[in-house]
């Protein structure tokens, strides 16, 4: 059965023995990681209320399984997938796996430190600091060198800059280095002074495409983004973040079809076409993973949003929808309605790095939110402002009684 064949089946929601003993495997291990979280919780509450807590999350488990259950077997791929026992343990309890602040060669190195030293330059007049997988070319740069002239980074820069920055609610700088994982950026959060010197309305950060293409589990990759997120939080008191899903990525999907075309075999009788159009994300290794990270993340922003301490949400934005689009081969599309299952070349002509068309599509995505997020923070900080005139007011007048005693 081939691939567009499956996603039919899933989507018209045809009943297989496969289908549901894969819904009965789902249920038994939401169970017995349900089972195995309260007893972790019973044997940790030493008061009435940590048994409150773990009653409240075996009613939460309780609604997961139900929600299990009432799930056809037509449900799409995303939606079979669920946390094993060591993740959900991992959830409930908040902790991280350990995640090393790691830096890389010497020449990122060199680079690293150069972009803090901008930011810290640049502190006053930063309103929006972005850091992820995507945003170095926004600022100008790839892996820490100026866009070539006749290069696609070149053109997004220059279209983020030109188009996209007036419609922004405030300046903006990229502290971003392509490629950096995880461990990358929270060395560069904890090592490098200049994060210590910004304090930007918003922040955004996207995280988590490198750390999968380097072989990290999705529960891993959300640990590794609350620590980044919780080394922002204490540096930056009075910052919105904003947390942007890892974005659909199908390169080993591309370079299949690229070799196919390029050695089509000694028994082909017609060289196959060249890569062209959009290639199927549900087709990609990286289809589950991503699916499954993205889930955990929005569980981590949450969780950090909803800290008694903090008080200061955190908001997650999962911008895929923005980069897939119908399968344009078949024809039950029409009958069935679309299902976007595939990613246009035009956005992403390696299937990982966007073009200029793919940038100024992800910042259309942030853009709203971003300007929302702005407003609050700039509320905030004026609210602030006026709470610390009348304190420092109350304490001089304060102090003029006493001199007057």
């Amino acid at each position: 059965m081939g691939a567009e064949d499956e996603i039919h089946r899933r989507q018209v929601g045809e009943t297989s023995a496969e289908a549901l003993s894969d819904q009965v495997e789902t249920v038994n291990s939401m169970w017995k990681a349900m089972q195995a979280a309260q007893d972790v919780y019973k044997k940790q509450a030493g008061d009435r209320k940590m048994l409150v807590v773990a009653g409240t999350l075996l009613g939460i488990f309780t609604g997961l399984i139900v929600l299990a259950l009432s799930s056809g077997p037509g449900a799409s791929p995303a939606d079979s997938i669920s946390p094993s026992r060591d993740e959900s343990i991992e959830i409930l309890h908040m902790k991280s796996m350990t995640i090393n602040p790691q830096g890389k060669r010497a020449d990122w190195m060199q680079y690293a430190h150069a972009s803090g030293q901008a930011m810290t330059n640049a502190s006053d007049s930063i309103d929006i600091l972005l850091l992820g997988d995507h945003f170095e070319e926004w600022g100008g740069t790839q892996v820490g060198v100026p866009c070539p002239e006749t290069s696609d980074c070149l053109n997004t820069s220059y279209m983020i800059q030109q188009e996209l920055t007036p419609q922004l609610p405030g300046m903006y700088t990229a502290g971003s280095i392509a490629g950096d994982t995880t461990q990358n950026v929270l060395w560069r959060v904890t090592i490098d002074k200049g994060f210590d010197k910004v304090n930007p309305d918003v922040c955004v950060l996207q995280l988590g495409s490198a750390d999968l293409f380097a072989g990290m589990r999705p529960n891993q990759v959300a640990a590794g983004v609350r620590e980044v997120l919780k080394a922002l939080q204490k540096r930056m008191m009075d910052t919105q973040f904003l947390l942007v899903g890892v974005l659909p990525r199908a390169d080993d999907v591309y370079k299949e079809k690229t070799k196919a075309a390029q050695n089509p075999g000694m028994f082909s009788f017609s060289k196959p076409k060249a890569v062209q159009g959009s290639l199927s994300f549900t087709s990609s290794k990286f289809y589950n993973a991503i699916t499954k990270t993205n889930q955990w993340m929005k569980a981590v922003a949450d969780e950090i949003g909803s800290h008694w301490l903090v008080k200061r949400p955190v908001y997650f934005l999962d911008c895929s929808h923005q980069f897939l689009v119908p399968h344009s081969g078949t024809t039950w599309h029409a009958e069935q309605g679309a299902a976007a299952t595939e990613i246009p070349l035009a956005l992403m002509p390696d299937m990982v790095h966007l073009s200029t068309q793919g940038h100024e599509r992800l910042a259309t995505c942030l853009r709203d939110t971003v300007r929302q997020l702005s407003f609050i923070a700039k509320t905030a900080k004026a609210d602030k402002q006026v709470r610390m005139a009348k304190l420092g007011g109350g304490r001089r007048r304060a102090e003029e009684g006493e001199e007057k005693e």
